[in-house]
């Protein structure tokens, strides 16, 4: 091994440093990004989302859900030519160990309808047919991601609500963690 001097002026030896002790250990390494579809869930179709950790534990979300429907007639639900357009803003926070997490998150949805539609997703139509609301969001759910990425499912249920009430939208999503 070869000799080098410490800023103490002590000489060590290069083999008795341990390179180890400069880095972070394999179990505290996280995938920071991560992409998923969710199906159903607060994009009431769908969305697709993008996520980052910040910490292990703490990441925030964005995402969108952009569809249209040109005639549906369920029961008391009667729609015709509806737009909908939501982008998902949230927070998350995930407790557990290895793969497996409870995930908690809250948020905003802000979410704009065009069509004939008295209401839906428990928003209002005006006289032009126009229903706008920024939401509250929030997410209960399973989560399965590897801290070193790859595949991610999550299962869950995602609250969004406003002064007009409150939707129960369950989801799942599939994705990639990198």
């Amino acid at each position: 091994s070869l000799p080098c001097q410490s800023i103490t002026g002590q000489k060590i030896l290069l083999s008795d440093i341990n390179p180890q002790s400069y880095q972070t250990s394999v179990a505290d390494k996280i995938s920071r990004n991560a992409v998923y579809i969710e199906l159903a869930g607060p994009g009431v179709l769908y969305s697709v989302n993008y996520e980052r950790r910040l910490t292990k534990n703490l990441s925030i979300r964005t995402g969108f859900s952009i569809w249209s429907i040109d005639s549906l007639d369920l029961m008391a639900l009667q729609i015709k030519n509806l737009k909908f357009r939501s982008f998902p803003l949230m927070v998350n926070y995930l407790l557990g160990k290895g793969a497996s997490h409870l995930e908690l998150g809250l948020g905003i949805q802000p979410t704009f309808l065009k069509g004939d539609f008295d209401t839906f997703y428990f928003i209002h139509a005006n006289d032009e047919g126009r229903g706008n609301s920024v939401l509250g969001l929030s997410t209960i759910g399973y989560r399965y991601q590897k801290n070193e990425g790859g595949l991610i499912f999550r299962i869950g249920i995602s609250p969004a609500f406003n002064s007009s009430g409150i939707n129960k939208a369950f989801g799942a999503s599939i994705g990639f963690g990198f």
